[in-house]
């Protein structure tokens, strides 16, 4: 990997979400939001082939038989989603999933949050039918 390769999944994973495991969430790799960070679809292939992600440009990827909500944390700040059934509800994780090797790298690589992206994202799950919400907020302040 040379240094243009991290740099763009570093970029990547700035757009990562976590529950359980990292989630690049990518749902419209032609969408502005990644363009500017150079996350293409030429980008993820490349990625893909060099095996840090597993890139699906038509499908996508889903979580399955999840319970009544899921809560999804951005650069620790959380995000409820919750689903009409009690169980077995499936989530749509967008186009790109971590390899292992991604997901070994994704802790250390240094991305850092993007403006502007968890309320795209937040527009992005409601366009899904999700109902997301933010839960109460502590008064205190974690260092």
């Amino acid at each position: 990997m040379d240094k243009s390769d991290a740099q763009l999944f570093t970029n990547l994973c700035s757009f990562g979400w976590y529950s359980g495991e990292v989630f690049p969430l990518v749902y419209d790799e032609s969408n502005q939001i990644y363009a500017q960070k150079g996350i293409t679809f030429a980008s993820l292939k490349h990625l893909d082939a060099i095996g840090l992600v597993t890139f699906e440009s038509l499908s996508g990827f889903l979580l399955q038989g999840l319970g009544q909500s899921v809560t999804f944390f951005y650069y620790g700040a959380p995000i409820n989603v919750e689903f009409q059934n009690t169980e077995n509800n499936n989530f749509q994780v967008g186009k790109v999933l971590l390899t292992k090797v991604g997901k070994e790298l994704a802790p250390i690589c240094g991305s850092v949050r993007i403006d502007g992206f968890m309320d795209y994202i937040v527009s992005e799950w409601s366009k899904l039918g999700y109902i997301p919400s933010s839960p109460l907020k502590s008064t205190t302040n974690a260092s």
